[in-house]
Parts: structure tokens; C-alpha cells; sequence
């Protein structure tokens, strides 16, 4: 089994540190200087109350917006409204 934690020392820590209070300041630029909430898949299964499986279909399908980094899946709450007046407009048609 490959071993994916590293060990920092105290020069890296604070560059790592820095590093992600540089890129929230960002986000927080981006959104207006509002608060930015960001969930993760499994935040979105509760929130919304499906299983991952269908949490993947609503992406594909690109019914839900979403932010990829790597591998990893992130949402912000203007996706959950977007994906909700998604989903809203597409009863109102049927």
C-alpha cells in the first residue's frame, strides 16, 4: 500500500499555510467578499438526500455544477441553487 501522507516541517507547513489563506482570500475576492461554503461529495449525498451513484449521474448528466481538483468533487451553494432551479424548471415542463 503506497503511503500518501507526508511529513512537513515547520518551513513547509507555513508555505503550505500560506499558500491556502492566499487561495481562500481569492475565492472570497471572486464571491463578492462573501462567506464561501464549499461541500464535498459527501456533504451533497446528505444535503440532498441521494446516493453517490445518482450524485454522479446528476454531473454527467450536467444537471449539478461542480469544481474539480484532481480527483476530488467540490460544490458551492450558488451550484445547489442552480442545480435545484435545474431540476424545478424540467417539472414544470413535464
Amino acid at each position: 500500500m503506497k503511503d500518501y501522507h507526508k511529513k512537513f516541517n515547520d518551513r513547509e507547513y507555513e508555505k503550505l499555510m500560506a499558500s491556502i489563506d492566499c487561495a481562500t482570500k481569492s475565492l472570497r475576492k471572486m464571491n463578492g467578499g462573501e462567506e464561501l461554503t464549499i461541500y464535498t461529495n459527501e456533504d451533497m449525498c446528505k444535503k440532498l438526500g441521494v446516493s453517490e451513484t445518482l450524485l454522479s449521474r446528476y454531473r454527467n448528466e450536467r444537471q449539478l455544477p461542480y469544481s474539480k481538483v484532481g480527483d476530488k468533487y467540490f460544490y458551492t451553494d450558488e451550484d445547489i441553487e442552480s442545480f435545484i432551479e435545474n431540476i424545478s424548471s424540467k417539472r414544470l415542463i413535464v
